[in-house]
């Protein structure tokens, strides 16, 4: 085997194995992207739950006082009337 064929031998290797490489790069890149995306619909979901428990406190908490206050103006209309 001759010099060149060697040289052009391990060239053509090394462009193989460069391309395979920029192959699994871009495959990793499209994995880690899946994962940064589902890690994002993730705390997007979470925020969401929160956001809903929180909402429903506070309407449980509006809700509550009204009654009470209803309460309070018909206790007092009854004891007026008595």
């Amino acid at each position: 085997m001759q010099l060149t064929d060697r040289v052009t031998s391990t060239w053509v290797d090394s462009d193989r194995d460069v391309w395979t490489l920029q192959r699994r790069v871009s495959d990793l890149e499209m994995k880690l992207d899946g994962y940064l995306h589902a890690e994002e619909m993730r705390r997007l979901r979470e925020r969401r739950r929160r956001a809903e428990a929180t909402s429903n406190l506070l309407l449980g908490v509006m809700v509550g006082v009204n009654v009470l206050f209803g309460a309070a103006v018909w206790i007092a209309i009854l004891l007026k009337a008595a």
